[in-house]
């Protein structure tokens, strides 16, 4: 255990955030537990997993199998996007293009270590 403590310590000097984050999910052992637990239409609790599982079913036919609604809304594409100004739309050039992702990749050695 003193093994580990010192090793996080050592990860968070470094800035080693996943290993870190690896070693204080060893030692806290914390598995968190998702709910199997689930309502009827009139609210009763139910946990059995079949009726879970049909519950389940008969939320998503009604959610997906719904008549088309009588009015539907209508969005304007030029409503959704304002007009950007200003931006230089030429060609890309190549060499950018390999400066960029060379910057991105020493980025993401930084942080993997």
């Amino acid at each position: 255990m003193h093994g580990l403590i010192q090793e996080a310590k050592d990860a968070s000097n470094r800035g080693q955030m996943r290993i870190l984050f690896g070693i204080n999910k060893t030692i806290c052992n914390t598995i968190r537990k998702s709910s199997s637990a689930v309502r009827k239409k009139d609210g009763q609790l139910i946990t059995k997993q079949n009726e879970v599982l049909e519950r389940w079913k008969q939320h998503f036919e009604e959610m997906l199998n719904r008549e088309q609604p009588t009015n539907p809304v209508i969005i304007h594409e030029e409503e959704c996007y304002p007009v950007l100004t200003g931006i230089k739309t030429g060609p890309i050039i190549k060499k950018k293009i390999k400066d960029s992702n060379k910057a991105n990749e020493k980025w993401k050695s930084s942080w993997q270590g």
